[in-house]
């Protein structure tokens, strides 16, 4: 008799279990994390940041207050292009940095390098440029996914490495 007490009991919680996580699993805004409608990918977003739709993107996003003297709204974004794999990857990123020189002038790589993060081994830069109203720093991630690349750019009137949202946020990116 007490067995089956327990038993209930037992299939009572795994139910409660079962459908608690099955709750977390299908309210993707109530873990925090944005989902791309195509399934590819996912990321933490900022608290205070609202999702915009931005030409030429995947996915935007934007702080709704500005953080910078020009009034500067921080941002970031992921494009998503086809490209090379195995060591035509950096050239890759060395061609998109110079298309990038050629479109921002005064641009300068500050530093880079490349972190673990999800397990994929992700190259990054960090850049900054002064339009005339101060200075606007520029970090972007490479993942790379067979012949894609995912690019997340993050732009702030601070650097960003030195803050922890923003840091966590691009770090935050994983293919689902």
């Amino acid at each position: 008799m007490c067995k089956i007490k327990d038993m209930s009991i037992i299939v009572s919680g795994m139910v409660i279990v079962l459908l608690f996580s099955n709750c977390i699993m299908s309210c993707k805004k109530c873990t925090g994390r944005y989902y791309d409608s195509a399934g590819n990918f996912s990321l933490i977003i900022p608290d205070g940041w609202e999702i915009k739709d931005c030409e030429g993107t995947v996915f935007c996003a934007a702080e709704k207050n500005s953080s910078h003297v020009s009034g500067f709204r921080g941002n970031m974004n992921v494009v998503v292009e086809t490209t090379l794999t195995g060591s035509e990857r950096e050239a890759y990123i060395r061609g998109s940095l110079n298309q990038l020189k050629q479109y921002v002038k005064r641009i300068r790589i500050k530093d880079h390098g490349s972190r673990m993060i999800n397990g994929l081994k992700v190259p990054w830069y960090e850049l900054s440029y002064d339009p005339g109203a101060g200075t606007v720093w520029i970090v972007i991630y490479y993942y790379f996914k067979g012949s894609q690349v995912f690019i997340v750019t993050l732009s702030s009137g601070e650097d960003l490495l030195e803050q922890d949202p923003w840091r966590i946020a691009a770090e935050s990116f994983r293919f689902e």
